[in-house]
């Protein structure tokens, strides 16, 4: 197990060291002949085949092929709902799926118009040349702020969308009562907002989770929990283009992996202490309550952290 969670780290070494070397030399050919502005503009807009990439070729092979090596690390003891012998079941999930595939086409179309706005307003990180090419310190501290300052934001607004009381669905009996014992009613204070939560739950029609359900959002949700927070940790932390890159290629790549129903070890984003994992999130559609992380564990700092009381309460 110790070595497929080497496979993790390996991967997030070549993203943290190889990356900028392979930036370096292509930079000047892909940005060279454009104003900032625009140069920017096509680096968020080179994000999306990163999304489309990842969807088809990491995220749904396994949910097709069904092997038994991927099915070990399912999250859920559900069967999957495109696989349910109840035909509503089916119904019902190939409904909410053709919606979610609605969506990703939406966001993605207007996400590129929403970073242009930002562009003309606060203007472009991108650098004329690789003279400032950032060291792997300045890089390291640049990505760190970028995805510490982009979790704290999610965490919050997330937080603040979801009501106090949650609804386990298929859990054991008293499970929602150990979660909500443990998170203390001075935990839940913040996340009383029903003006919000009737536009966060549509997130919450997958009771279970598989990727569709990453950019399962209403328009207000996703301007608030997903464009908001990378918009804004742009603008405050002005990280290098690079380093925006990088930041960003992580950010997409814990939301798609938060969503997957699977928890596996070789994750680039899991294999790390403090990182928030796949199992916490899938208790979070489950029982709508606690473990509003997405990144970073802040669940732990914060008392929200349903999942983990409630496992530690049961053993």
């Amino acid at each position: 197990m110790i070595t497929i969670y080497v496979l993790g780290a390996l991967q997030s070494a070549v993203w943290f060291f190889v990356t900028p070397h392979v930036c370096k030399y292509i930079w000047p050919r892909l940005f060279g002949q454009h104003q900032a502005e625009v140069a920017e503009l096509l680096l968020w807009c080179g994000l999306l085949p990163y999304f489309v990439l990842y969807l088809v070729v990491v995220a749904l092979p396994p949910y097709y092929l069904n092997w038994g090596f991927f099915e070990q690390y399912k999250v859920s003891d559900e069967e999957w709902p495109w696989r349910s012998m109840h035909k509503e079941v089916r119904d019902s999930f190939w409904k909410t799926a053709r919606s979610s595939l609605v969506l990703d086409v939406f966001y993605l179309s207007v996400f590129p118009l929403i970073a242009w706005v930002k562009i003309v307003a606060f203007g472009s990180v991108m650098f004329d040349t690789t003279e400032d090419w950032p060291t792997y310190s300045e890089s390291a501290f640049q990505i760190m702020s970028f995805v510490v300052l982009h979790e704290m934001m999610f965490y919050w607004i997330h937080r603040a969308s979801h009501p106090k009381s949650g609804s386990c669905v298929n859990s054991r009996v008293n499970d929602i009562d150990i979660a909500l014992r443990h998170c203390s009613s001075s935990s839940q204070a913040f996340h009383n907002f029903p003006s919000l939560y009737k536009y966060h739950k549509i997130h919450h029609q997958y009771k279970q989770n598989n990727v569709l359900a990453s950019q399962h959002f209403s328009v207000v949700d996703f301007f608030f929990s997903i464009a908001f927070p990378s918009i804004a940790c742009t603008i405050i932390v002005r990280p290098h283009s690079v380093c925006l890159l990088q930041a960003a290629l992580w950010l997409i790549t814990a939301n798609l992996d938060d969503h997957l129903g699977y928890a596996f070890p070789w994750s680039p984003v899991r294999w790390f202490p403090f990182a928030a994992t796949t199992e916490a999130h899938e208790f979070h559609h489950r029982c709508n309550i606690g473990c509003f992380s997405s990144k970073l564990n802040l669940d732990a700092v914060f008392g929200t952290d349903g999942q983990g009381r409630l496992k530690q309460e049961k053993d």
